[in-house]
């Protein structure tokens, strides 16, 4: 209504209709007429504006792939997962997370919600080279893991993509963590003085 002009810092009635009338030819918003009034609704390009949407994912989330095998706590816990928190970012891997919905499903919308993917291929998990190759299709970055030892036995199919060779989970932290702040830079948690600076083990 005229009388809501102060809503838009607008100092009188036709300042606050001018304004709309802006707002309105950008394709921000649609003016719908509702008996003598108008309805204003925001519009999608309205929506892009106002909560744009992130194409990358959620900054500063990190999916996790890889194999669900005791033998591979250590790689991530003493590997992987404080490479990706002592680069500032989230780490989300689905051994951590207790759940009754469709795992597959859940899946998929983790590897769509993160910025970037690491995917460790020791043990040759099918899974692994799915979730690393939905999200390449996506659009992630993905960085490629395997333990030495398994390296011979990679698939022709990624063998040529950068894998990191990893020993000792200490070794595969270390070259984990330089490659994340090389290619991806600090994430949203990083301070300073957090470079290679990792919780205790």
């Amino acid at each position: 209504s005229r009388a809501d002009y102060p809503l838009f810092d607008a100092v009188a009635p036709e300042e606050g209709s001018a304004l709309i009338g802006q707002i309105i030819a950008g394709g921000l918003i649609n003016a719908s007429p509702i008996m003598s009034e108008k309805l204003y609704t925001i519009s999608g390009e309205g929506w892009e504006v106002l909560e744009p949407m992130q194409s990358g994912g959620m900054p500063g989330r990190c999916f996790v792939a890889m194999a669900f095998d005791s033998e591979l706590d250590e790689a991530y816990y003493q590997g992987i997962k404080p490479a990706i928190i002592a680069c500032g970012y989230e780490p989300v891997c689905l051994k951590e997370i207790a759940t009754n919905d469709n795992i597959c499903d859940l899946i998929l919308s983790e590897l769509r919600k993160a910025q970037f993917v690491i995917a460790d291929f020791t043990r040759q998990k099918g899974g692994v080279y799915f979730e690393a190759g939905f999200g390449k299709a996506v659009g992630k970055e993905v960085f490629w893991t395997c333990r030495e030892d398994d390296f011979h036995l990679l698939h022709f199919d990624t063998n040529h993509y950068g894998h990191l060779k990893w020993a000792t989970p200490e070794d595969l932290r270390a070259q984990l963590s330089d490659r994340i702040m090389a290619e991806m830079g600090a994430g949203p948690r990083w301070r300073a003085g957090d470079r290679h600076t990792f919780p205790a083990l």
